[in-house]
């Protein structure tokens, strides 16, 4: 989820939302090697790089399957 997030894949964040994944897992890299910080979330993510659109598609998209 979280390289699906960054590479503003909204159809493949749609389908991972749809079959489960948790849109608030946390990010378990972290080391000095590591491309993205420790305990990132993928908002995280979208928020961190500026995109808004992102934002509101992985929260409307929760929103909607839990409301399901």
């Amino acid at each position: 989820m979280h390289h699906t997030v960054s590479c503003r894949d909204y159809a493949m964040v749609g389908f991972l939302c749809e079959n489960g994944a948790d849109v608030d897992a946390v990010q378990k890299g972290g080391t000095t090697d590591w491309y993205r910080k420790r305990g990132q979330r993928p908002v995280d993510i979208a928020l961190e790089s500026g995109d808004r659109e992102m934002v509101r598609y992985i929260l409307g998209t929760v929103a909607v399957i839990h409301w399901i």
